[in-house]
């Protein structure tokens, strides 16, 4: 897939050693989460990103040229009880996630713009506790919604609970049996003709 990526980006891919980390935003309800997977935080337009390390994980970003729905998961392994109960008392469902990838120099800055490489919305949450506490949070694109039932209807009845007074569905019942006569009249209706020529 074609992408607008920075020219310095580029460049820091092309070298002989580039750095790279993964950047992921997550847009809670209490605030937005600013995390990255190395061991170290990182400060890019104006937030720092925190640096999980190994307590991080993802799994691989696929991309496809079919229009379908895409998720991935990412993981905070081995957490404390403070962020266990934080992460279970959180609003995160359909709240939007990015996750980038960047490319840093020697100093640990951050070489041009990062590259959004998946973006989506926060969709399920799972914890796993043993001797150690796991969490996992689940991320889809917006194409998951097509996937999903609908439990609107477009009635009258629907309309008025949504928006009671408005009367935009008011004859939609009625306009699913209405037959059409496109081009011609009605033949059953008594309508005097109009032209002249068709009058004998």
């Amino acid at each position: 897939m074609v992408r607008d990526v920075n020219s310095a980006v580029l460049t820091a891919a092309a070298s002989d050693s580039p750095t790279a980390v993964t950047f992921v935003k997550l847009e809670f309800g209490s605030g937005t989460l600013f995390a990255n997977n190395s061991s170290v935080n990182i400060s890019y337009g104006g937030d720092t990103y925190l640096g999980v390390g190994k307590l991080g994980a993802m799994n691989e970003v696929e991309e496809s040229a079919d229009t379908a729905a895409s998720m991935m998961s990412l993981s905070l392994n081995g957490i404390d009880t403070t962020t266990l109960s934080a992460a279970l008392t959180e609003d995160y469902r359909n709240r939007a996630a990015t996750i980038y990838v960047a490319f840093l120099d020697a100093s640990d800055a951050v070489i041009g713009v990062p590259a959004i490489v998946f973006r989506g919305r926060m969709d399920s949450m799972s914890v796993e506790v043993g001797d150690t506490t796991n969490i996992t949070l689940q991320i889809v694109n917006r194409l998951v919604d097509w996937e999903r039932t609908r439990n609107g209807r477009y009635t009258n009845e629907e309309q008025q609970k949504l928006y009671p007074g408005d009367k935009g569905l008011e004859f939609v019942v009625q306009a699913v049996e209405k037959e059409i006569y496109w081009g011609r009249e009605d033949p059953q209706s008594n309508a005097v003709p109009t032209n002249v020529n068709e009058v004998s």
